[in-house]
């Protein structure tokens, strides 16, 4: 799997996630600071090939999460993070059902977008901010150099 190939995956889902979560600001694997409410995309590893095809297609996993930070620490910003975060596992199942409308990929076709791991606190006790990260996997197919 080329890198070119990772980059194209990353943005499109990138993209998608910023189009979904329209009201705080999004950003690339890391947050700008600690002080702002905002939205976080982050890569966990290289896509997973898990078949390959002899016109050099392949399906792949790629695994994200997305953290959501809150300049606030107290049980109702948490309570909002978390909300917020599974309201994206939803949003992700409708565009699935729905056949991935609105996920445009470069020359690959979406299979499954879903939560692999739900909301949790991630930076602990003793910060003044509430960090919360869900993670997600989503799989698809990579077209080949006939397709």
């Amino acid at each position: 799997m080329e890198m070119k190939d990772i980059r194209q995956i990353e943005d499109g889902l990138f993209a998608y996630v910023k189009k979904i979560q329209d009201v705080y600001p999004v950003y690339l694997e890391y947050f700008p600071d600690s002080k702002n409410t905002c939205l976080c995309f982050k890569r966990n590893a290289d896509p997973v090939t898990l078949e390959k095809y002899i016109s050099g297609a392949y399906k792949a996993e790629f695994n994200f999460s997305l953290l959501f930070q809150s300049s606030r620490r107290d049980t109702k910003a948490m309570l909002d993070l978390s909300r917020i975060l599974n309201g994206f596992a939803e949003e992700f199942e409708k565009e699935e059902l729905a056949g991935f409308p609105n996920l445009k990929l470069d020359n690959a076709t979406p299979i499954s977008l879903e939560m692999t791991d739900r909301p949790a606190d991630y930076e602990g006790e003793g910060v003044k901010l509430s960090t919360f990260l869900a993670g997600f996997k989503l799989t698809y197919e990579k077209k080949g150099r006939f397709e």
